[in-house]
């Protein structure tokens, strides 16, 4: 079951393989301080991940390949950027 924060985002659901990191931990404007993951695709690119109900499960996961569905939601209006959220896990 998924979040009503991810359920209410319009974006189509996706998969997205790459290796997760954890982000360094700190505070950011607007209270954007959670997004404790990054992860690194294939062609270079980092995606921040947004997952406060799945954090738990994902902290096991750090440093490894991993495949997430998801939703690319792009902040970018809001100052912010693309970043990968994750309503929960199978």
């Amino acid at each position: 079951m998924s979040e009503s924060w991810y359920d209410e985002r319009p974006e189509p659901e996706q998969t997205v393989s790459g290796v997760l990191r954890a982000a360094p931990a700190r505070s950011t404007p607007g209270g954007r301080d959670r997004l404790p993951y990054r992860l690194v695709l294939a062609d270079g690119g980092v995606l921040p991940v947004y997952g406060p109900a799945v954090e738990d499960r994902l902290d096991r996961l750090v440093d490894e390949h991993v495949v997430l569905v998801g939703k690319v939601v792009d902040l970018s209006a809001e100052g912010f950027g693309p970043e990968l959220w994750v309503g929960a896990l199978g």
